[in-house]
């Protein structure tokens, strides 16, 4: 999947630069015009947001989720040569969960996302604790449904879903876990892929799990691929989304939510398959070069 769509652009990565162009980032938020402590209910920062209007609405544990200035478990690290958590004022901002419940936040969209056609989607966010046993998931919503997609405790691991609103963050949980003695920092990247609109409406969720430790980019590279994986095979997908979601339980620190066009839009680097590819293009390149001398 990855390697069909990267090719495509082969010849204009190879021809410009090694880095590909980016197509657009159209959904950010990065709380960066909060305080310490301050709730997330009614937080309507527009300093370091994209695509976003209002305020965040909170239900289920609203109490335990607040702005974290600096972040409780510490600064969030960056991806190397990509993005990296933003420090507005010279600190870095995220949002807290203190306890079990689980708490869905909301905000609306500038503009709509239309899943009622074939396309593709990515969506991205930062994730720090002291264990893997914690719920973070980012997606959208409406007045009905929401598509969700992240992790589900350290027992349900990685899973995708679409669903009346209010759903259940383990929904099609099967056991893909991040392992138990994980701690420090993570990077979550999503595929929407929507194929078959008007017949089966089928929608290809990738879920991606990089494990960034403690350590600040430039170490933590990518390149590799992620620590763990899922594709989520879900049918009937075809609505309009005007809201931004996510849901989040436990003690984590969630930060720099993004929503692209493209792999590059989310993470700021080229995807791990298009690295391989543009080393043999260049390789051709030069071998066709030599030839001609």
């Amino acid at each position: 999947m990855h390697l069909v769509k990267t090719a495509m652009g082969i010849v204009t990565a190879t021809a410009l630069s090694v880095a590909p162009a980016q197509a657009a980032v159209t959904v950010y938020e990065s709380f960066g015009d909060g305080a310490e402590g301050d709730p997330l209910v009614g937080y309507s920062g527009t300093s370091a947001e994209i695509g976003l209007t209002g305020a965040w609405s909170v239900t289920g544990d609203d109490a335990g989720t607040t702005i974290a200035s600096p972040p409780s478990w510490g600064d969030m690290v960056g991806i190397a040569g990509g993005h990296a958590p933003e420090a507005v004022g010279g600190v870095q901002h995220a949002v807290k969960k203190v306890g079990w419940g689980v708490a869905e936040a909301t905000r609306s969209l500038s503009s709509p996302i239309d899943l009622t056609t074939d396309g593709t989607l990515y969506m991205s966010f930062f994730v720090a604790n002291d264990i893997s046993d914690f719920a973070a998931q980012v997606g959208l919503s409406n007045a009905t449904n929401e598509l969700m997609a992240g992790n589900a405790f350290w027992w349900g691991g990685l899973t995708a879903y679409y669903g009346t609103n209010g759903s259940d963050v383990a929904t099609n949980e099967d056991g893909i876990t991040i392992s138990s003695d994980w701690t420090g920092n993570a990077f979550f990247v999503i595929e929407l892929v929507k194929s078959n609109s008007g017949t089966t409406d089928d929608l290809a969720v990738t879920i991606e799990f990089y494990n960034l430790g403690t350590v600040d980019a430039p170490t933590n590279d990518i390149s590799g691929g992620p620590d763990l994986s899922r594709t989520v095979a879900l049918t009937g997908v075809s609505d309009i989304f005007d809201s931004l979601k996510f849901k989040v339980a436990g003690w984590p620190n969630m930060d720099e939510i993004r929503i692209g066009e493209s792999w590059v839009d989310v993470t700021g680097v080229p995807e791990p398959g298009s690295l391989a590819l543009l080393g043999v293009g260049g390789l051709m390149m030069l071998i066709r070069q030599r030839s001609r001398v």
